[in-house]
């Protein structure tokens, strides 16, 4: 397993557009961070709840730089193939989720505690239960966007349905008292789980389809944005 991880982050700088995707994977971390300060200073939890979602988000580079190697013919005829597309990508995805969740949860809790309104201190927990529903999705998302994109432009709008929940939450609580009578800790842990959850499901998955060739409509355009 460790070697799997190991062998999926060695390939992240031979990508295409490595560059780009770097840039992109930093770039949505300052976003996110900066998002999750404003949000609190100014206490607007959907707005620090967006700046979770990117950072959640920028684990998704590196990801995206393994399925990118498919677009390299002899990465095609490598004996590696199958164990980097359903083992190194899903644990490599998990790993950074993982990290992810962790820098979330710890600006989150820090938020929550220091939060003296009590409506805007639950405000800013429900934020868990929405990012769970991202880290769910998105777990599984890249495996399926390279084959099926369609598929993947729908799990992209499923990821939005959270935010709007959000919305409906600040408006009127009271249509979510179960999940705001939870526990802090089980709140914590539901991301976590959705997580693992998502993560068994993308294994499952790229062992079934990891044969299907990607788009060649994807390669061209990754093949654009690498040689400029």
């Amino acid at each position: 397993m460790i070697n799997d991880i190991k062998l999926g982050f060695k390939l992240f700088p031979y990508t295409l557009n490595y560059k780009g995707l770097r840039f992109s994977l930093i770039l949505f971390i300052i976003i996110g961070l900066a998002f999750e300060a404003v949000g609190f200073f100014a206490y607007l939890p959907t707005l620090a709840t967006l700046g979770a979602y990117y950072i959640v988000l920028a684990s998704l580079y590196f990801v995206q730089g393994i399925n990118q190697m498919e677009y390299n013919y002899l990465f095609l005829s490598s004996p590696k193939r199958k164990r980097i597309i359903t083992r190194s990508e899903t644990l490599v995805s998990f790993v950074c989720q993982t990290v992810a969740l962790i820098i979330f949860t710890i600006l989150r809790t820090l938020v929550i505690f220091h939060q003296k309104d009590p409506e805007i201190a639950l405000s800013f927990k429900f934020g868990f239960y929405a990012i769970a529903c991202a880290v769910f999705i998105q777990s599984f998302y890249l495996s399926i966007y390279y084959r099926f994109p369609v598929a993947g432009y729908l799990l992209i709008l499923l990821m939005i349905v959270p935010m709007e929940i959000i919305i409906i939450f600040d408006k009127n609580p009271n249509m979510f008292m179960a999940l705001k009578d939870l526990p802090y800790w089980l709140t914590v842990l539901i991301p976590f789980i959705a997580l693992i959850l998502g993560s068994l499901l993308n294994a499952f998955i790229a062992s079934h389809i990891y044969k299907i060739p990607i788009k060649e409509s994807l390669l061209k355009s990754s093949l654009s944005r690498a040689t400029k």
